[in-house]
């Protein structure tokens, strides 16, 4: 109802600013026009007028539940769902956790305003999560609060729900390892440079030099049963790039050349991301591993990334 809302008012105001008398037309916007423009960015309207857009599942990895955040005008709520009960319940006692952050850190915290990222349930009884970059280890119901040793985080490597498995690229194509025995297998062979499996374009990939390097991505969803994972194809193959001279550094006397794929109006040779699910499976007793991978056509993405979300249907 918020959004229904917030378009209405956009449209009225607009209306309003086309009846204005021709002399306040010319005279172009005013410092209030610029400030209410600033008020529909989206950082001013995210979490504080509107909620809740994007609820994002913490998929419990014994498969017993899941976690999810929302947030309202008071600040984030920390809610679990538990398969069988199907009820909505407290993740963790938030008073009392803001409390263990307080003691433990010498962070002033509020309950509604806890500082966790990247949290993860390997179970409801064992969390994880981050502060300030650092990994911490919550233990339930004893509220036993820790921080996680030796947890260097890799963003180039993906380990899955289960933890059995460890997704990377090399070479443009991607593999995944085993965390037990170590064994490897090479799940895509057809990845050539500018024709890369298991990345994403970002929007700021500054290329340095006419033929550099952009920076290294991984993309990996994991379904939660740890069978699939779905990643993308980026092919720039035909994609245009601009440039820039970048003057900033006397020492050097001469400008630094660089790049970025970008496109301009009208054109329809961009960068690609096109979506391919990839499904193992190890043969028992053995380190082989059997894969499939799986380009979808039904849909034509036009080069832009799907928002794909896992649905799992339990069958009694």
């Amino acid at each position: 109802m918020k959004i229904k809302l917030l378009l209405v008012f956009i449209v009225i105001s607009n209306v309003g600013s086309s009846a204005q008398s021709p002399q306040s037309a010319i005279s172009g916007p005013t410092t209030e026009d610029y400030q209410r423009a600033v008020s529909y960015l989206w950082s001013n309207l995210i979490n504080k007028k509107i909620f809740n857009l994007d609820i994002q599942p913490i998929w419990a990895q014994d498969s017993t539940g899941l976690g999810f955040i929302t947030q309202d005008i008071d600040g984030k709520s920390f809610k679990k769902i538990v398969f069988g009960s199907n009820l909505i319940q407290p993740l963790f006692d938030q008073r009392r956790v803001a409390g263990l952050i307080t003691d433990s850190l010498k962070i002033i915290t509020k309950e509604q305003d806890l500082p966790i990222t990247n949290l993860e349930c390997n179970t409801f009884n064992h969390l994880e999560f981050k502060i300030g970059g650092n990994s911490y280890l919550l233990d339930l119901p004893e509220y036993k609060f820790s921080q996680n040793p030796g947890t260097d985080f890799d963003p180039l490597v993906s380990k899955s729900p289960d933890g059995k498995w460890l997704a990377y690229t090399d070479k443009y194509n991607i593999y995944i390892k085993s965390t037990q025995d170590g064994s490897v297998k090479q799940l895509s062979s057809k990845g050539e440079r500018l024709y890369e499996y298991g990345t994403y374009y970002g929007w700021s990939d500054i290329i340095e030099g006419e033929n550099g390097e952009r920076p290294k991505r991984l993309l990996v969803n994991w379904s939660p049963d740890s069978r699939w994972f779905q990643t993308y194809i980026t092919d720039m193959r035909y994609a245009p790039k601009m440039y820039l001279l970048d003057w900033s550094i006397d020492t050097i006397y001469k400008p630094k050349l660089l790049s970025y794929y970008r496109g301009s109006p009208g054109d329809t040779d961009m960068v690609k991301m096109i979506p391919v699910f990839i499904m193992y499976r190890q043969e028992k007793n053995t380190s082989n591993i059997n894969c499939k991978v799986l380009i979808p056509t039904l849909f034509n993405t036009n080069g832009r990334p799907y928002i794909l979300v896992w649905y799992i249907k339990r069958i009694p």
